[in-house]
């Protein structure tokens, strides 16, 4: 840790050293954007014109090169390139507004229009505005995946879409990662979200990706955002337009493998504005595995056998509400409430042999029936103050975040094949548990000079699980269930964290600029309970997370940067929760709630270029984790495959990764891929994990495009394959996926109807997973049913339909400091 704060310190003297020499020939220029600006005014009341669409058309083709809306002051600034442009001006009860010819050269980089008097008019037709976005974007600090862009989109689960982002990998068992690293935070529309408290597969397979506008891969965050997450952030970003006007759409769709259905709406008068969203999404999974497992006791090799075969379904509702009222220019608030349920159900048959090699005897035959249900409820209010001066802002923010699961498993065994006629024994678990945050936050951005601005805030959240859960059999001879009181349990933790932090963003000099910071945490935890029955206070402990980010602008749209953080993982309710899951009784999994959180350091340099017609970026990254939580897998005296989770780890993780897409008025093309090499081993000093190391090459590579056909048709189609998943015992081999998509757009570009098909050309997707510890080795072979025919339709009705969002900009929560299920590796052993 020393070494690398050392390291972080001497490039900070060597930065600033470079920044005092420049500053000390002048006053940075930030006149390095062109571009049109200009200030709306209503020609009668003389007030400024909120919220009117601006559009810059392009002469030579008439295509929209970019837009914006208007701010609350009736302000805009569109940055373009060098060119011929017309500026058109769309809002609701005023005549549209079309610009003589604006030309943007060397001489006259940025055009300023000033105010510009719009006429009022009656009833306005209604139009349409599409802005053609390119697939990928690269902003300062994140990597933009724009989700309408790619019509085989629709009709999928996020989990599906996940796999095309760039940087993220989502493997056969849907666990997500970011360049190789699990330990990652989901959160949605920039907040924490109950729904991905649980389990994260479950979650991001119940979201329908048609809700989502765009998804931001965050590698490198700031210090205003939670330490948590040693690999990163994905942000989704929920669709929302809202201008003046009242919009909507309607979006369904059905397939063999997942359906969904979802509709919204979004006004916006005068000062306040509201939207309204309920949908939901179905999903089902076929797959067969089979298990084969030595290990070695007293000098004899002993053999486990189990073939399984199963089909899971899963998905719910899904209900949004958003209100957002201005007062007046300088004070506005946002209320926003989402709702969820979700049903999960997974029939799994399996039958077991055991013994020595040479003599491999039946062991039963099972039926397991695991049945879940989940219902949640965030609520988000947030207040938002301005100033005179200009730029400074206070944001307040409290937020709750409540999610229930009830599950249970139904098992009935048998002596022979499934033969229905010789029940032997049966035994039911239920678990009841439920997970509770309590937010409050404070942000101030305050403008130091017109080169300078500092960010403060403050934070606080409570965190309230419970789990409560039991056992019964099935006495035979009185034909009722009885509770094995034992094997019952009820627990419950508690963790409570408090944070602070402080970022200032300054220009060093005429091209460089700098982003630095750090944040303060403290955590304090405690739980009782558990299967001793014991209560236990963790002890408190504090860390203070350095943030470091600095850019160059390299031409127009060009760009070099460097960044280095720490990032902390705390342990989720997965992680935590000792219940034990016995429906298979040869493969035992539990929580444990003893973890600590990890920690890690985090270098990246990258380097790149975009614009309208494409670009492309090129990053070289190093992580190392220290403490790190793995997933502990070994076999007990009994011969029993139990899984549990320590901080028992070290890892590395270095590599580079491309991004590159060419955009044109017809065709669009994306590649993305990395290389890298990863390093976990074992530090710990128990016989099943010590000396345990396991490295290997990671890499991927996704390719994917579109065309548009005569007469409103489009088809597109995207491959990808990822390397294989490795962990402290083993890994998972590689996961690949292609799918295809056709759609017919209306003539007013309001919707249309799309067929899509995933994987037609490996309808079964086949991998393996292999762990080994000091007494046993274990391999898992799956077969995914995972040919997929869908149909889709969708409609957008109001008087203004954009993609562009115009809703106040605030400091919203952000919990993003929790790991999650599914971020630590497959449970194995099934």
């Amino acid at each position: 840790s020393n070494y690398y704060m050392k390291i972080i310190i001497t490039f900070l003297f060597f930065s600033l050293s470079i920044g005092l020499s420049a500053q000390s020939q002048g006053r940075p220029n930030f006149g390095d954007k062109s571009g049109i600006s200009g200030f709306l005014v209503d020609s009668i009341s003389q007030n400024p014109v909120r919220f009117a669409a601006v559009d810059a058309i392009k002469k030579e083709d008439q295509t929209i090169m970019n837009g914006m809306f208007t701010d609350s002051t009736g302000r805009f600034f569109i940055e373009l390139e060098n060119g011929e442009y017309l500026i058109k001006i769309s809002s609701v009860n005023h005549e549209t507004y079309l610009s003589q010819l604006i030309v943007i050269d060397e001489n006259a980089p940025v055009i300023k229009l000033g105010k510009i008097f719009l006429k009022p008019s009656g009833a306005m037709k209604a139009i349409t505005i599409n802005v053609n976005k390119a697939l990928v974007e690269n902003k300062i600090d994140r990597m933009v995946y724009n989700v309408e862009q790619d019509i085989t989109n629709d009709g999928t689960s996020v989990i599906d879409m996940l796999r095309k982002v760039p940087m993220v990998e989502v493997d056969g068992d849907g666990n997500v990662s970011i360049r190789g690293g699990k330990n990652i935070r989901v959160f949605i529309d920039g907040r924490p979200s109950a729904v991905v408290n649980g389990n994260l597969q479950d979650a991001l397979q119940s979201i329908p990706s048609d809700q989502v506008e765009r998804v931001e891969v965050i590698t490198n965050p700031s210090a205003k955002y939670d330490a948590e997450g040693t690999a990163g952030i994905i942000n989704l970003v929920m669709k929302q337009s809202k201008i003046k006007g009242t919009t909507g759409n309607l979006r369904t769709g059905v397939g063999n493998r997942s359906t969904y259905l979802g509709a919204g709406v979004a006004a916006q008068y005068g000062k306040t504005g509201l939207n309204f969203r309920l949908g939901g999404h179905f999903w089902r999974a076929i797959t067969e595995s089979n298990t084969v497992r030595t290990n070695n006791r007293g000098g004899q090799e002993y053999l486990f056998e189990q073939k399984s075969k199963g089909t899971s379904l899963g998905g719910g509702p899904r209900i949004s509400f958003g209100l957002d009222h201005a007062f007046n220019d300088k004070n506005a608030i946002s209320l926003s409430v989402s709702g969820r349920g979700r049903l999960d159900n997974s029939d799994q048959d399996f039958v077991s042999f055991d013994g020595i090699p040479s003599d491999l005897k039946y062991l039963f035959s099972r039926s397991a029936d695991n049945r879940g249900f989940s219902y949640g409820l965030d609520i988000s209010l947030n207040y938002l103050k301005k100033f005179e001066k200009k730029g400074r802002e206070l944001n307040f923010g409290l937020q709750y975040g409540g999610d229930n699961k009830l599950s249970s498993y139904n098992v009935a065994q048998y002596d022979t094949t499934f033969n229905r006629n010789q029940l032997t024994y049966q035994e039911k678990s239920n678990n009841t548990a439920i997970n509770s945050e309590y937010t409050a936050q404070v942000d101030l951005t305050e403008p130091l000079k017109e080169w300078a601005v500092l960010e403060v805030g403050l934070k606080s959240i409570i965190r309230r699980v419970n789990s409560t859960y039991s056992f019964d059999t099935l006495n035979q001879v009185l034909n009722e269930y009885q509770s094995q009181e034992s094997l019952g349990n009820t627990f419950e933790y508690f963790q409570n964290v408090f944070a602070t932090y402080a970022q200032l963003q300054f220009k060093l000099n005429e091209v460089y600029s700098l982003r630095i910071g750090t944040r303060y945490e403290y955590t304090s935890f405690s739980g009782k309970g558990g299967q001793a029955g014991q209560n236990f206070t963790g002890k408190p402990y504090d860390n203070l997370i350095p943030f470091l980010l600095i850019n160059r602008p390299l031409g127009k749209a060009g760009f070099i940067k460097f960044g280095y953080n720490n990032r902390l993982q705390r342990p989720g309710l997965f992680f935590i929760n000792p219940y034990q899951n016995l429906s298979d009784p040869n493969n035992v999994s539990q929580g444990n709630p003893t973890l600590d959180a990890e920690l890690s350091h985090n270098f990246e340099l990258s380097t790149g270029k975009y614009g309208r017609k494409g670009g492309g970026s090129l990053s070289a990254y190093h992580r190392r984790t220290n403490n790190a939580i793995e997933t502990i897998r070994e076999v007990n005296s009994d011969r029993i495959y139990t899984t549990t989770y320590g901080n028992v780890g070290r890892s590395f993780y270095q590599g580079v990764d491309g991004n590159a897409n060419i955009n044109s008025k017809k065709t669009r093309l994306n590649i993305n891929a990395g290389i890298g090499y990863a390093i976990i081993e074992s530090t710990s000093n128990e016989q099943t994990l010590e000396g345990l190391r396991t490295a290997g090459i990671t890499y991927n590579f996704g390719m994917g495009g579109s065309f548009n056909l005569p007469k409103n048709w489009e088809i597109s189609g995207f491959a990808r394959i990822n390397s294989p998943d490795f962990n402290l015992q083993g890994f998972t081999t590689n996961w690949y996926f292609h799918t295809f998509g056709l759609k017919k757009r209306f003539k007013n570009k309001r919707g249309g109807i799309g067929l899509g098909v995933d994987n037609p050309f490996t309808p079964y997707v086949y991998y393996k997973t292999i762990n080994e510890g000091n007494n046993f080795k274990l391999q898992t072979d799956r077969k995914a049913y995972q040919l997929g025919l869908k149909i889709n339709f969708d409609y957008k009705f109001g008087k203004l339909e954009t993609e562009k969002e115009t809703k106040t900009k605030f400091k919203e929560i952000q919990n993003n400091d929790v790991k999650k299920e599914g971020s630590g590796g497959s449970l194995g052993g099934e």
